[in-house]
């Protein structure tokens, strides 16, 4: 049985009484004044840092529009129902694990996206509650560290693991490259696609946005799309060569981007990690995907080289 909005945010949106459609967990299709948009609950208030950028971004690229559904404005802060926003609705079916359309296909469309973010303007502030990789280890709730570890040895891994990933980026030159806004999960669950034959024809849910060099969005893309299957807890060499190929068609990758790549991935699964600590969640699943990647680094890198 499909869940509803809570009355007061369905009101607000003007929508009470009008048909609605769960496209997801936290996610409903709505009609308000004959247009329908897609109606969000945030974990945050994350539309107040982002809709300005997708003001900027649409009509650039097939990104979802703020609709300004909420007495003129794209969301609204309730403070029972939450964070709620608006925004357009987009065509097309996530293309997830699916063999069409190619990873070359989907690595294109991102440095496309990447091409527009650049373009805006790179004065964009981080966003206010993110965990920007630069930042990971003041970010860990040591208290809540043991919740997601399992134990006191968990914890010290997770230390470990924290002290290895800065030691890399200090060596790195990851704080001289350009920044913009990031999606920030633009896998293949986040890219929609239609046609026939199928193509890359949207990049939706920005709830993770923030500012990173775009390389960030490649390994956060990479960390899920680039395994052969959702439970893998490694990467497939083709998916991530096929991908890395199809980005560098649109936008070549620098020497440096390419050293970090790898890096970079295993900051996604510690970031994840640093998430649930803040939460309290015990959930260590990302740490074998992590360690996969520090036994693996070498191989990555030769492979990035030879892209």
């Amino acid at each position: 049985m499909e869940r509803q909005p809570p009355p007061d945010v369905l009101e607000a949106a003007g929508s009470t009484g009008s048909p609605t459609q769960q496209l997801g967990s936290h996610v409903w299709l709505v009609t308000a004044s004959d247009r329908r948009f897609v109606l969000r609950q945030c974990v945050d208030d994350c539309p107040m840092w982002v809709h300005p950028f997708l003001r900027a971004a649409t009509g650039r690229f097939p990104i979802p529009a703020p609709i300004d559904a909420f007495g003129g404005q794209s969301f609204i802060a309730d403070p029972v129902a939450g964070t709620w926003e608006a925004v357009s609705y987009l065509p097309g079916r996530e293309i997830g694990f699916d063999d069409q359309p190619s990873l070359h296909s989907v690595g294109a469309f991102l440095a496309a996206f990447h091409e527009v973010s650049l373009s805006i303007g790179r004065d964009h502030r981080p966003r206010p509650d993110g965990i920007p990789l630069r930042r990971l280890a003041d970010a860990v709730d040591w208290d809540g560290a043991p919740v997601t570890m399992g134990s006191a040895r968990g914890v010290e891994d997770l230390r470990d693991l924290l002290e290895r990933w800065h030691h890399d980026v200090a060596r790195s030159n990851y704080d001289q490259l350009a920044t913009c806004v990031v999606h920030g999960d633009p896998t293949t669950f986040n890219v929609l696609a239609g046609g026939h034959p199928r193509r890359p024809t949207a990049l939706i849910d920005f709830e993770l946005a923030d500012v990173e060099p775009p390389i960030a969005d490649v390994a956060f893309c990479l960390w899920r799309s680039g395994r052969p299957h959702q439970s893998a807890a490694y990467l497939d060499r083709g998916r991530v060569r096929d991908f890395v190929r199809g980005y560098e068609s649109v936008r070549p990758l620098t020497d440096e981007e390419r050293a970090a790549l790898p890096m970079l991935l295993r900051g996604r699964g510690l970031q994840m990690l640093v998430k649930r600590t803040q939460r309290r969640v015990a959930d260590v699943g990302p740490i074998d995907e992590v360690r996969w990647l520090e036994d693996h680094n070498d191989d990555l890198v030769h492979l990035l080289a030879h892209t």
